[in-house]
């Protein structure tokens, strides 16, 4: 959830404006922790709750729960840091790329013929060894 923003004119007023990120969040497998579930985290060890509590709480593993608090802990202040935690996350998650077919037209192209003469993956691959030699 995006939050709004208020603002009051001169006149007492108030306005609400739409989020100033036209980003949307990418959406990520429930395999991950969320940024609220890291938050959630957060909140929970400052009220001093165990690790286990908070494990229950959010329907994870207390393992999980353990490798992401001493992996995100702050080296500094020794504090877990929820924010930190989630750009570093959403920096290791894998970028999206071109396949080596859609990538290249000629590749593309020399496939495509060969399947429309009913040629088979293994056949197809033989024969372009034969015809490119010396590339990938």
């Amino acid at each position: 959830m995006v939050a709004r923003r208020t603002v009051t004119n001169a006149q007492g007023r108030a306005k609400t404006y739409a989020p100033i990120s036209l980003k949307t969040p990418p959406t990520i497998s429930s395999r991950y922790l969320s940024e609220p579930e890291r938050i959630h985290i957060a909140d929970a060890l400052q009220a001093g709750e165990s690790l286990r509590q908070i494990a229950a709480g959010l329907g994870r593993s207390p393992s999980t729960v353990s490798r992401e608090v001493i992996r995100n802990r702050s080296p500094r202040l020794k504090r877990y840091a929820p924010h930190a935690a989630q750009a570093l996350a959403d920096a290791a998650r894998k970028r999206p790329r071109l396949g080596k077919i859609a990538g290249s037209p000629l590749l593309r192209d020399a496939i495509q013929k060969l399947l429309l003469e009913q040629w088979s993956p293994r056949q197809i691959s033989h024969q372009l060894r034969l015809d490119y030699p010396g590339q990938p």
